[in-house]
């Protein structure tokens, strides 16, 4: 019998199957193979992996300094943390945190000695867990180009345990903006944002055995990315947290996005892209921050001008908030309840229990002693204020608190002298009939 074909069927054979076909292995073989563990995790024996607010510090000092590297393979703490070259964080005169944190692997290291707190980590992080040095650096803050840092999403899971949901927020918005600021100087940094709320999602999931994961995601539902200074995100979160965390309940917005100029409007600008602060899309209103403190020159006082006019141009209102604005709670009661009837949002019945949650938000938020607020307070406190503390609200929601003269003063804030103190209860009912 002879089969038609052979030739052809022969030629679609590769070459190297003809004299030496290939094994195939059995099926207990197939079974072995299927079976068999994963590669074991990469585990860095010898270098530090710094981890919590210590690794937090120096991200935020560095990462505007270039381009910083992933672990591209999953990846375990040493078994130890050693004290070699972590002694320039030790030093009082440099350090920046009054613990230095990293992890371990081993049970029997993670304890706390000499100013170094070490935490137990006995699973690996995922790929893309760690950060590394760029590398033509020398490290971070001078530990050599050994040293790694748990990555941005794995350090807002870390301490999402010791923060209150608005300060995690807050944390959330910093790591997926375009800005830091650096803990040596406190001066506002631009870069790429160091990580997005998808990345952060994803780590949440996967490293949900971590101490804090359940409040990081609850954190994630009020994340927005691309905020271009601290006092935006503050901005954002006194508009748009819901009503029970002390804001307004506003519908979440985007943060900077990319708006593409139309050809009508290049008539008076020659950019072809244009960036709103904070931007309802749905109602074309765009909401922009205006401050003293990151507007460092005339040009980009210019610059945010003329931004406004082509914003105008293009058919979307335009609202300024000014930080008096920002910082005075009734005036930005009204710029609020002025942006809803813009977007057709009806705010809710603001009873007394709101305001209290609102003088809370406004504490943690606008805390006076932060440094990326500290001019801004500074700019406002004496300029701003209003000195009859028994007329005005100012005292009372100028950053969220109740305040005593004596409190006053070593704020810095010029006030008349009464001789005794004001009762915070007297006050707090001040406050309450100057909001009525």
């Amino acid at each position: 019998m002879r089969l038609y074909g052979t030739r052809k069927v022969r030629a679609c054979i590769p070459a190297t199957w003809h004299a030496d076909p290939p094994e195939v292995p059995n099926r207990a073989a197939r079974r072995k193979a299927a079976w068999s563990p994963a590669p074991k995790p990469q585990a860095w024996h010898m270098s530090p992996l710094l981890s919590h607010t210590t690794a937090l510090s120096l991200m935020r000092e560095h990462w505007g300094d270039g381009a910083f590297r992933r672990s591209t393979r999953a990846t375990l703490p040493p078994e130890t943390l050693r004290r070699e070259g972590l002694d320039i964080l030790l030093d009082p005169a440099t350090r920046s945190d009054a613990t230095i944190h990293a992890l371990v692997s081993r049970k029997e290291h993670a304890r706390a000695c000499d100013g170094m707190q070490a935490h137990l980590a006995t699973r690996p992080f995922p790929a893309g867990g760690l950060v590394l040095p760029p590398p033509r650096a020398g490290g971070f803050h001078g530990l050599g180009p050994d040293a790694r840092l748990c990555s941005p999403e794995v350090v807002f899971i870390q301490v999402a345990a010791a923060l209150s949901l608005p300060e995690l927020v807050q944390l959330g918005m910093e790591l997926c903006g375009t800005y830091s600021v650096r803990p040596s100087d406190g001066s506002l940094v631009q870069h790429a944002p160091m990580t997005t709320p998808a990345r952060l999602g994803f780590f949440v999931e996967r490293c949900s055995w971590l101490r804090g994961s359940a409040a990081a995601r609850r954190a994630l539902a009020h994340i927005v990315a691309n905020s271009a200074s601290p006092m935006e995100t503050i901005l954002y979160l006194l508009l748009c947290l819901p009503i029970r965390l002390g804001g307004y309940g506003l519908p979440q917005v985007e943060l900077n996005p990319q708006l593409i100029v139309p050809t009508r409007t290049r008539a008076i600008t020659s950019k072809r892209t244009v960036f709103p602060d904070v931007y309802f899309r749905a109602s074309k209103l765009s909401v922009e921050y205006e401050s003293d403190k990151h507007h460092l020159t005339s040009e980009e006082y210019a610059r945010d001008s003329h931004r406004r006019t082509v914003l105008s141009h293009m058919g979307i209102h335009v609202l300024t908030v000014s930080r008096a604005e920002l910082f005075d709670a009734g005036l930005l009661d009204a710029t609020a309840h002025a942006i809803a009837r813009e977007i057709g949002h009806r705010l809710r019945r603001l009873d007394e229990g709101w305001r209290s949650r609102r003088r809370a938000l406004r504490k943690i938020l606008l805390n006076p002693y932060r440094p990326e607020l500290t001019s801004d307070v500074e700019g406002i406190s004496n300029a701003h204020l209003n000195r009859d503390l028994i007329e005005t609200s100012y005292v009372a929601d100028q950053w969220g608190n109740i305040i005593t003269l004596e409190e006053a003063r070593v704020l810095g804030i010029n006030l008349p002298s009464t001789g005794e103190p004001i009762e915070a209860e007297q006050l707090e009912a001040q406050f309450l009939d100057s909001l009525d």
